[in-house]
């Protein structure tokens, strides 16, 4: 069972939705979450991360914006899926 997170809109270098959506990677992956985008051919790409990976990513994405990028405007436009209690971030 999959659950849509939501949408960070006009993400990356070309502007496209982000997708975020959690499921179950089975026993070995547990909960992961996958980052789906529409690709410049038009066909549908998608990145699957588990916990772990998500984990490790954290502080490599965090020294990379303090160190390299112009953090002056962070402001996002991430739009909560229907699904998902904002607060908690539970199924409802």
């Amino acid at each position: 069972m999959s659950t849509e997170i939501g949408t960070l809109k006009k993400s990356g270098s070309r502007n496209v939705d982000l997708q975020l959506t959690r499921y179950y990677g089975g026993t070995d992956n547990g909960v992961c979450i996958q980052l789906t985008a529409e690709m410049q051919e038009g066909r549908t790409g998608y990145v699957q991360l588990s916990a772990k990976d998500i984990v490790t990513l954290i502080p490599i994405l965090n020294k990379y914006l303090i160190e390299y990028s112009d953090t002056t405007d962070l402001n996002t436009d991430f739009e909560f899926s229907t699904e998902i209690d904002t607060i908690t971030g539970r199924q409802i």
